[in-house]
């Protein structure tokens, strides 16, 4: 019993720790096969930093593959979305990776849903841009497109 109750205090602790200051929002994108095949060196950013004191709080992403008249070579890459830049010495995955392979290496159109991860709380999310970035070989020879629709509150950091 006690193991709960201290249980119970420390979800609330951590739950005062962010105060909900937005509805749900949503904000998407649709990458163009040249912003795919380009995406390694010059991430997305989706979403821009809120402000001081406040943070993303993201909640779901949808990926959207249309598929064109060739599919992208290279199957061993992941698409990732951050909090803050990939290229920093921790970044924040918020989301598990969608990797290309079975994704953009298709002749169909699909969709693939993640749902956010649980944050460390001992994360520093403050003032942090959303980005998207490809992880691995760059996409080549494809022409599909992919659309990236994230929902999202921003929050105000006690």
């Amino acid at each position: 019993m006690r193991k709960g109750i201290v249980a119970l205090f420390i979800l609330a602790v951590a739950g005062g720790l962010m105060a909900q200051t937005s509805e749900v929002q949503t904000a998407g994108v649709t990458l163009s096969a040249a912003q795919l095949q380009g995406l390694r060196e010059n991430p997305v950013i989706r979403i821009p930093a809120p402000a001081p004191g406040k943070a993303i709080n993201a909640q779901s992403a949808l990926l959207e593959y249309a598929a064109g008249s060739q599919r992208y070579a290279g199957g061993h890459s992941r698409f990732e979305i951050t909090l803050g830049p990939y290229s920093s010495l921790n970044p924040i995955s918020v989301f598990d990776s969608v990797l290309t392979s079975g994704f953009t290496d298709q002749d169909a159109d699909l969709t693939v849903t993640r749902e956010a991860n649980p944050l460390d709380p001992s994360l520093n999310l403050e003032n942090q841009d959303l980005e998207i970035v490809l992880f691995g070989p760059p996409l080549i020879d494809g022409d599909g497109a992919v659309t990236v629709t994230v929902n999202y509150t921003i929050v105000s950091l006690q």
